[in-house]
């Protein structure tokens, strides 16, 4: 079991699914507004890890994108513009219309 948030506070508890003793698959939850919550385990239900981990939720704010328009076989680089956004190794943006496949993009 897999808990965002604290213990004292409204916490969301989600099942959590075993890949090795280095890592475990959860869905990240819906939530409502930028925060950061303490993401813990447990496997037994009673003791929960305390390592310090979170996860952050944060509501960017987009001004424009550059170019305008972009190739459809997905390699045209595209700046945004905005503010609120994370400086993250990890970030990820979704590109779709109701005419093409969504475009993941990791960076």
């Amino acid at each position: 079991m897999v808990r965002f948030g604290d213990s004292n506070g409204q916490a969301i508890y989600i099942k959590g699914q075993y890949i090795n003793d280095q890592r475990i698959k959860v869905p990240v939850p819906k939530y409502t507004k930028p925060d950061v919550l303490k993401v813990e385990i447990t496997v037994n239900g009673k003791d929960w890890t305390n390592d310090g981990k979170t996860y952050g939720y944060f509501d960017p704010y987009v001004l424009r994108a550059e170019p305008s328009l972009i190739s459809v076989d997905g390699t045209t680089k595209v700046k945004i513009i905005g503010f609120g956004f994370v400086n993250s190794q990890s970030s990820k943006a979704l590109f779709s219309s109701s005419s093409t496949n969504a475009l993941l993009c990791q960076g």
